[in-house]
């Protein structure tokens, strides 16, 4: 999370959106500083600094999430940067236990992205935006990187210093996502996806066909977030060892 006293902005970071690139842009040039930690939601920052987060513009990234799912897939795949291996990766405190499974499946059974979808990605789809939906201003799209930062820059009345680098990029992964979801999964892959692409409003591949999210799909995802708030908010970043118990639980009924 980064924010600017002086421009009073907040930025909450969404990992795999481009929230690093945005991340350094904001720190190097506009006045930006890091607070909290990096993945800190808008309700961590209001309990922060009380009735003045209502003074500051709140803006973040999103991604179409199921070219997320594919590149989280391809740095499991490669230890992008060696993120899910060693006592670095384990011992850091807000270690996902979700995360060093998913890499352990991966690794071991050396799984195809089908493989990795079907046995992690049963549940409603959602990210850290969602965390902090409806206290945003503005939300950068992956997409639009470029365009879309530049239009919060002027939305402060700040003149940008250069275009957004590329940063963190994937490597190994396939330039169309699309390739990677084979026929036997795309039901599952709307099933769990649907709600959050609605929701973000982000549309299937069209050579999938027309799919309507149900009421259903909808009361689950819903069901799915509100579990997340409390999970984030009391054992995520949390480092007594009812919480670590917590963590090793959820990834064990994840995984």
């Amino acid at each position: 999370m980064i924010v600017s006293q002086k421009r009073r902005y907040l930025f909450i970071e969404n990992p795999l959106t481009g929230s690093w690139a945005i991340h350094r842009e904001l720190c190097d040039y506009y006045d930006g500083m890091p607070i909290l930690h990096k993945h800190a939601t808008f309700d961590e920052f209001k309990q922060e600094v009380g009735s003045e987060a209502a003074d500051y513009f709140v803006f973040a990234t999103v991604r179409h999430p199921l070219d997320k799912i594919v590149s989280g897939y391809v740095k499991l795949k490669t230890n992008h940067k060696g993120a899910f291996s060693g006592e670095k990766s384990i011992d850091r405190l807000y270690a996902d236990y979700v995360d060093l499974r998913k890499f352990k499946f991966v690794q071991e059974e050396d799984a195809t992205f089908a493989d990795y979808f079907r046995a992690f990605h049963r549940q409603p789809y959602g990210d850290m935006l969602d965390l902090s939906a409806g206290k945003l201003d503005f939300v950068i799209r992956f997409e639009h990187l470029q365009e879309d930062f530049a239009e919060v820059l002027q939305r402060l009345a700040i003149e940008q210093v250069r275009p957004v680098p590329v940063r963190n990029k994937t490597p190994g992964k396939k330039r169309d996502w699309r390739t990677y979801y084979t026929p036997d999964i795309i039901d599952q892959a709307m099933r769990v996806a649907g709600p959050y692409m609605s929701k973000w409003q982000y549309e299937p591949p069209a050579e999938w066909g027309n799919y309507k999210v149900s009421r259903l799909q909808n009361g689950l995802y819903q069901l799915h977030l509100a579990l997340r708030r409390f999970y984030n908010s009391q054992f995520r970043y949390n480092n007594r060892s009812y919480a670590r118990m917590v963590r090793s639980l959820r990834a064990r009924l994840l995984g």
